[in-house]
């Protein structure tokens, strides 16, 4: 594991990471569902950051399954440099249990 863009840890894995702009950067996950997730499931990602001097930050909101997530970064509401991606997100439902992507 390769936290050397990261200034701590915690059980849960690495925080405050800086990252150069245009690395790949691999995010691992491992979760326990108690219950299944249908189309109405969501889930949230917020960031911060500095790009050159422009600070960015953003949130989105996505669906957890059924579509695709379509993330878009904004600087003061204005689309920013980087160019929108979409993320694929698993058919629903998905099982309760144990998840991991790694």
């Amino acid at each position: 594991k390769d936290f050397s863009g990261c200034s701590s840890t915690s059980d849960y894995g690495p925080n405050k990471c800086c990252f150069r702009w245009g690395r790949n950067v691999i995010v691992n996950s491992h979760v326990y569902l108690t219950e299944e997730l249908d189309e109405e499931a969501s889930f949230s990602v917020s960031m911060q950051g500095w790009y050159g001097w422009i600070y960015v930050k953003d949130s989105w909101k996505c669906r957890a399954c059924g579509e695709d997530c379509k993330v878009c970064p904004y600087v003061n509401s204005v689309p920013a440099i980087a160019s929108c991606q979409s993320l694929a997100m698993p058919p629903c439902p998905i099982r309760a249990g144990w998840h991991d992507n790694t």
